[in-house]
């Protein structure tokens, strides 16, 4: 179907026709249910449908398995993923905990939390293959549609960084107007900025170390401290956080995400994860 298609173009539609297939199991299985946590399960529904057509069309059109996918300069890492996923959680913890000091009265118990509970289960379901999915649209698919190999040159990293960061925020652009229309535009202004931001760090840590497993960890880890650790009071979103606050969302929200960034900046320098593809090219080399 797509021979004759380079194969940039063949990413590009290849992203399209998931996101389209993702948007009408979105319309054809509605969440309806009584408890939250079977609307959280149906809305999950879609999400399987995206990861699983992109890896689909990536193997059929592309020849591309999933490892390769991932890790485009070979050896996907399964632990880098979990190192940067509690680094990234480690990080939002440590900043909540220096706010609670100086501010506790902000801070409350949710009345109604719950670990082991069925809640537990669809918020860890949910924003794994939530976070995923986005990762393999908005920082895979990207990479693909957009660039020839990886490491990238710092030219092609920092051009490739900046329109992911500004698809991210565009996605979020919601959550932005709701701000804007809540608290003024200084906190929507917050918030764009770091959206941009965080869609740029994942971008460019991908291309540094030649995978995209920093990126998906820390996606995960971001939204898994606010589905289950700490939440906005205001927020309209079904999770189950087991404490709430009650201050202005984007406060220090640029501050917390300066931390947490140079801290898997550091991090990813210490490790050298930007060496990884210039090891298989040495090593292919020698062979």
């Amino acid at each position: 179907m797509f021979e004759k298609i380079p194969e940039k173009a063949t990413w590009a539609i290849s992203l399209l026709l998931s996101l389209v297939l993702f948007l009408l199991c979105g319309l054809l299985v509605p969440a309806c249910a009584s408890e939250p946590w079977r609307i959280w399960l149906l809305r999950s529904v879609p999400y399987p449908v995206l990861i699983a057509s992109i890896l689909l069309f990536s193997a059929k059109s592309l020849s591309t398995p999933p490892s390769k996918l991932l890790a485009p300069s070979g050896g996907f890492r399964f632990s880098r993923v979990l190192l940067y996923c509690l680094i990234w959680i480690i990080c939002l913890a440590t900043v909540s905990a220096i706010r609670a000091l100086f501010s506790p009265q902000s801070f409350t118990r949710a009345e109604n939390w719950r670990f082991f509970c069925p809640m537990l289960f669809s918020a860890l379901w949910f924003t794994a293959i939530q976070s995923f999915s986005e990762e393999l649209v908005f920082r895979v698919g990207l990479f693909r549609v957009m660039a020839d190999e990886m490491p990238a040159e710092t030219g092609r990293q920092i051009v490739l960084s900046l329109c992911s960061g500004l698809v991210f925020a565009a996605f979020h652009i919601g959550t932005v107007d709701s701000l804007a229309r809540d608290g003024g535009t200084l906190p929507a202004i917050k918030a764009g900025v770091f959206y941009l931001a965080l869609g740029m760090l994942l971008m460019w840590l991908s291309l540094r170390q030649g995978g995209f497993e920093a990126a998906i960890g820390i996606h995960f880890g971001n939204n898994l401290f606010l589905d289950l650790v700490l939440d906005n009071s205001g927020s309209t979103l079904m999770k189950n956080p087991a404490f709430l606050y009650h201050g202005a969302v984007t406060d220090a929200i640029l501050i917390e995400f300066a931390f947490c960034a140079l801290v898997c900046i550091i991090v990813s320098t210490i490790k050298g994860g930007g060496h990884r593809g210039d090891k298989e090219h040495q090593n292919n080399g020698q062979n």
